[in-house]
């Protein structure tokens, strides 16, 4: 309809990237939980395509159903552990997949959200890290998408600060879509 997918916060969920102990093994596991399955099948799709063996897992539990990925790499686990701890040292791997990069974190992190008293549609990615709020930040300025950060504290308890990016303007929020090209499709998200 609007010539790309609407994505939005339904895809809770959380990555794991560390070396663990089985069996007196040392092993590398990354592994991704979330609530979505059609966004676990597309990271499941994206690691097949990088030439990793991932696979796949669900179950349920008291709060629903979870949806897993796994792969047992060293290479890969190391890898992810640079971007975790050091977010800044990514940018270098990232720059010429500003898309793809803004695509994955976009579906992991952001939405498409719409005002209860208005038509107006706006995107929405949040992160209590700063750094990788940077990263998309530098994304969206290489592609010349125009956007603003605040940071919010969650009014959840213990809960802290967070990042809040937005790119507001219909003409903003267009481009974006048509140059990410998200692969999950989900309605807006009324606020």
């Amino acid at each position: 309809m609007f010539g790309a997918s609407i994505s939005h916060r339904s895809n809770v969920g959380d990555a794991c990237v560390r070396p663990t102990k089985d069996r007196g093994r040392l092993r590398y596991r990354w592994k991704l939980k979330v609530r979505s399955e059609r966004f676990r099948d597309e990271v499941f799709k994206a690691l097949v395509v990088l030439g990793l063996r991932p696979w796949r897992y669900e179950n349920e539990d008291r709060y629903g159903k979870w949806y897993w990925v796994f792969v047992e790499n060293k290479s890969f686990v190391q890898f992810m552990n640079i971007l975790k701890e050091e977010p800044r040292k990514a940018i270098q791997w990232v720059k010429g997949y500003e898309s793809e990069f803004l695509r994955g974190f976009y579906e992991s992190e952001g939405g498409v959200y719409v005002y209860s008293n208005r038509r107006a549609w706006f995107i929405q990615i949040t992160n209590a890290n700063r750094d990788y709020i940077r990263l998309v930040e530098e994304s969206l300025a290489s592609l010349g998408i125009k956007y603003k950060v605040k940071l919010q504290q969650d009014r959840r308890p213990n809960r802290g600060e967070y990042y809040r990016l937005i790119i507001g303007r219909h003409s903003e929020v267009m481009k974006f879509l048509s140059i990410v090209r998200p692969v999950i499709k989900n309605k807006p998200e009324r606020c």
